[in-house]
């Protein structure tokens, strides 16, 4: 928790700005046309979406309400099913304020509470910032891979604490393959999204999603 801003567990009423912040910043950090944003946050965060998430017991969804004007400045998702951060978006114009560090750390929290065995987050690869992101968490890129969203084919990284996991393709987990960003060369104060990942888990706030299992430390990061 922040003097500045407040994380809670989304409600229903929170909906129409969730969405409203997803689209700006999507838009302010994604190479995608304003076409592939709006379809991909249609099937992320239209209000059917968000209603089928919470009424499942496999996700949960936390947001950073500021403490100054009430405002929802940030969001992200977890599922309990896979154990993966799916989505993580915090407004452009509150950027740098640690927002999406405390996001990020209350999902992780929320998953040490189900005691897993690891856990991992994902994003689009559209995504140029979250690499860096990931990293600081002691995260490495581990797997590439093409999924469907609203009907887009769409590629997204998986980010695991495995570093010397191969990658698909031949390469060590986090192997640049010289056409990325490194860390230093990306503004970590523009926070990622994560997308549908397959296999390990991430982290939510306060309340966990499901039963205890045995899980190791969560990593430590900085505040943004």
């Amino acid at each position: 928790m922040s003097d500045q801003f407040t994380i809670r567990r989304a409600e229903g009423d929170d909906a129409g700005r969730i969405h409203e912040m997803a689209e700006s910043s999507m838009t302010a950090s994604y190479a995608l046309s304003p076409r592939d944003i709006e379809q991909i946050v249609e099937a992320e965060f239209g209000e059917a979406e968000q209603r089928r998430r919470r009424d499942s017991e496999d996700y949960a969804a936390f947001v950073a309400e500021a403490d100054e004007d009430g405002v929802v400045s940030g969001v992200v998702l977890v599922d309990g099913d896979d154990d993966t951060v799916r989505r993580l978006h915090v407004d452009p114009e509150r950027r740098g304020m640690g927002i999406g560090t405390a996001l990020y750390e209350r999902a992780v929290e929320e998953l040490d509470h189900g005691h897993g065995t690891g856990h991992q987050a994902a994003a689009m690869a559209a995504n140029n910032t979250a690499g860096a992101f990931f990293e600081r968490f002691g995260l490495e890129r581990v797997e590439e891979r093409t999924l469907d969203v609203g009907g887009r084919e769409t590629v997204e990284y998986v980010y695991a604490e495995e570093a010397d996991a191969a990658n698909g393709d031949g390469t060590a987990a986090g192997e640049d393959d010289g056409e990325g960003e490194t860390a230093a060369e990306i503004d970590t104060d523009e926070f990622p999204d994560a997308s549908k990942p397959t296999g390990r888990r991430s982290i939510s706030a306060t309340t966990p999603c499901r039963e205890p299992r045995a899980r190791s430390s969560p990593p430590t990061s900085t505040t943004a």
